[in-house]
C-alpha cells in the first residue's frame, strides 16, 4: 500500500517539478525584451517587454512607452542596456557606443564577438612645442561568457584550455589528445555545454 502511494505521488509530482525548468540550448527561445542586467538575461526576465529598435548612424537605440508625471504615455529611450532579445536572437552590448552583437552560442559557455578599442598617443614637435596626436584602434575579438557569473575571457586556445583544465579535467585531457587541437576549441566548447547543461525556471 505504501509503495503504491509513493508511486502515485511520484507520478503526480515529478511532471510538475520537471515543468518548472527549461533546458537552455539552441532550441530555447528567450522572451522578447530589453535586459538591463546579466541577471535579467539569466532568469529570462526582461525589464522592458514592449520596445522599438532604432538603428541610427550604425548604432542601436531603443524606445519604449512610458508614463510622464501627468500620466500621459510618451516614448522614452532605454539607457544602460545590457542586451535584448528580438525574435529568436539575443544581442549583447559590447564595445564603444551603441554597438550590439548577437550571442552565437548560449549555454554554460556563451560565445559572442566584441569590439575592443585602444587609444595610442604619438608625440611630435611643431613650432617649438610638443604636439600630441591620438590614434584610435578597434579590433574584433571572440569571447566566452560564463553562464554561472557573467564573467568573460578571450576565446583562444590558451585561455580555453586553461579554463577546461580547471573546470573539466577529463575534457581537457581529451582536447590535449586530439589532433589539430587548436582548431578544435569550438567543438569542445559545444561538448562542454552538452556535459554541463544549464536551466531557466519557467
Amino acid at each position: 500500500m505504501r509503495f503504491a502511494f509513493l508511486s502515485i505521488l511520484i507520478f503526480v509530482v515529478w511532471p510538475a517539478l520537471a515543468q518548472q525548468t527549461s533546458l537552455v540550448n539552441s532550441e530555447f527561445v528567450f522572451k522578447e525584451g530589453i535586459y538591463l542586467t546579466f541577471d535579467e538575461f539569466k532568469s529570462n526576465s526582461p525589464s522592458i517587454e514592449e520596445f522599438t529598435v532604432k538603428n541610427i548612424n550604425g548604432g542601436t537605440y531603443f524606445e519604449f512607452p512610458c508614463e510622464d508625471s501627468s500620466g500621459n504615455i510618451r516614448n522614452c529611450t532605454a539607457q544602460n542596456v545590457w542586451g535584448y532579445c528580438k525574435g529568436k536572437n539575443v544581442f549583447i552590448h559590447q564595445g564603444e557606443g551603441a554597438l550590439f552583437f548577437r550571442l552565437q552560442v548560449i549555454g554554460a559557455l556563451i560565445h559572442f564577438y566584441s569590439i575592443d578599442v585602444t587609444y595610442m598617443n604619438d608625440y611630435d614637435y611643431r613650432y617649438g612645442y610638443p604636439y600630441t596626436r591620438t590614434y584610435r584602434r578597434a579590433s574584433e575579438n571572440e569571447r566566452i561568457m560564463l553562464w554561472e557569473d557573467g564573467s568573460t575571457f578571450y576565446f583562444n586556445y590558451k585561455n580555453f584550455s586553461a579554463f577546461l583544465q580547471s573546470a573539466d579535467p577529463a575534457l581537457y585531457d581529451e582536447l590535449q589528445n586530439s589532433k589539430k587541437k587548436r582548431k578544435m576549441i569550438y567543438f569542445f566548447m559545444l561538448k562542454y555545454n552538452e556535459k554541463h547543461p544549464v536551466y531557466i525556471e519557467n
